[in-house]
């Protein structure tokens, strides 16, 4: 079986060594059930607007029997102060400020420094930042990606709605505030494939406070990407939500105690 795993940064990068992340660790449980090899095709994406141009390519050149499609809440609720800087005071000498902040943000020197993570909680919460979309933005650049997998001859889709798995905004009103944002997203998705007659795995109101990876210890030293122990988690997340769109698909018998997929 050939899946087209359309994931992020945390997929595609090297934060943890290729035997921990999470599609591996889910493919070995796929192969085990399935009695075949698990062919992986990972790419990482970001919601611009040329992002359903690839995902129809990548479909193209892949052919894949099931296409996993993963919605980040990072994307539209996580608040930079970059691009905060940059949107306010724009080039000041010839460089973008923001340009230059954002480096900094990325540079394991700075990333991985305790103090400098406290200092960007500190101006998060007082001058604020700026998202890098708008959940509209992500809302139609997904959905058009959505409907582009479901058009592919004979492929499986499974959806993952936004889990807020991780509480990007400290402060009750500020979670309030993104909690709102990440249910319009997760009820646009829900609708979307319930009309497309794919798979959808998401979280509903109410159901981020109860996500395991609120628990410390489960991203590696910038504070953002997932280390090996989000890695276990999200792979049963990605096994779980494969296996249901496969069961729906008809292509696998039920679990005696399977995974509920809306």
């Amino acid at each position: 079986m050939r899946v087209l795993l359309l994931g992020s940064s945390n997929d595609t990068g090297s934060w943890v060594r290729q035997t921990e992340k999470k599609h591996v660790l889910a493919g070995e449980r796929l192969e085990a059930e399935l009695g075949e090899p698990v062919e992986w095709v990972v790419k990482g994406v970001w919601p611009t607007p040329e992002l359903p141009g690839l995902v129809e390519r990548w479909v193209e050149e892949s052919q894949p029997d099931l296409v996993y499609v993963n919605t980040g809440s990072y994307w539209f609720l996580y608040r930079s102060v970059p691009l905060r800087v940059e949107r306010l005071l724009g080039r000041v000498g010839g460089e973008r400020l923001g340009d230059a902040g954002a480096r900094v943000a990325k540079s394991k020197r700075w990333a991985y420094n305790a103090p400098f993570r406290f200092t960007r909680r500190v101006l998060q919460a007082t001058i604020g930042g700026d998202t890098n979309f708008t959940t509209q933005q992500v809302i139609d650049r997904m959905s058009d990606c959505v409907r582009i997998a479901a058009r592919a001859e004979g492929a499986v889709v499974v959806v993952k709605g936004p889990h807020g798995k991780a509480r990007l905004s400290a402060r009750k009103r500020a979670f309030e505030r993104d909690e709102r944002e990440r249910l319009k997203l997760h009820k646009a998705l829900e609708d979307l494939c319930a009309e497309l007659h794919v798979t959808y795995d998401g979280v509903g109101e109410g159901g981020v406070r109860n996500q395991p990876a609120f628990l410390g210890g489960t991203t590696v030293g910038d504070g953002l990407h997932a280390n090996e122990v989000r890695h276990v988690h999200e792979a049963d997340v990605l096994y779980q939500g494969i296996r249901a769109g496969i069961v729906a698909a008809g292509r696998l018998g039920p679990a005696a105690s399977g995974h509920q997929a809306t």
